[in-house]
């Protein structure tokens, strides 16, 4: 006896459904094809991911943001710890990890300036003791309509040391 997969007339994987193909062939399906429709518009690909290492940071002043890495010809620019965005809408994540020097319970904290005003809804706080860490993360999308600059501040009434401080911006549109 044989197996359907060890019949040789029988060329498809799974095997052959009874009857045998060699004696009775089932007719193969036939497709109807149209012409290909138009080709959609390319995905953006414009992102910039700007960072830093640990630092202190006095309270109210700028997060320095020294690193990047980004798509190539991204169109997105870091200088002196500021991101400039040309017109688009863009899905920007920020925060950092954070130790308040303090002994007393603080509210360390990280806000986003957009213009080089804080952006109130943006501004993220949590407690943190001396030695004892405080992330602090939040994604927006924000549309740009003119050129606009973004940048990180300490936002707690004391010097903090910050590890890890990012701005990470992909244009959506």
């Amino acid at each position: 006896m044989l197996f359907p997969f060890f019949n040789s007339c029988c060329t498809q994987t799974p095997p052959c459904p009874r009857p045998d193909p060699c004696t009775n062939p089932v007719p193969s399906p036939q497709y109807i094809r149209g012409s290909i429709g138009p080709r959609g518009a390319d995905a953006p690909r414009d992102a910039l991911y700007a960072y830093s290492t640990s630092q202190s940071v006095d309270a109210g002043a700028i997060i320095l943001l020294t690193t990047t890495q980004s798509t190539p010809s991204t169109s997105i620019a870091l200088s002196n710890n500021t991101l400039t965005l040309p017109v688009g809408t863009y899905l920007v994540s920020f925060g950092a990890t954070g130790i308040a020097t303090s002994a007393d319970a603080i509210s360390l904290g990280v806000q986003l300036y957009i213009n080089n005003t804080a952006s109130t809804p943006d501004n993220l706080l949590a407690y943190s003791l001396t030695a004892t860490n405080a992330n602090l993360s939040k994604t927006i999308v924000l549309n740009v309509t003119s050129p606009t600059t973004l940048s990180l501040h300490n936002s707690s009434s004391v010097s903090s040391t910050y590890d890890n401080a990012y701005i990470t911006v992909l244009k959506i549109a």
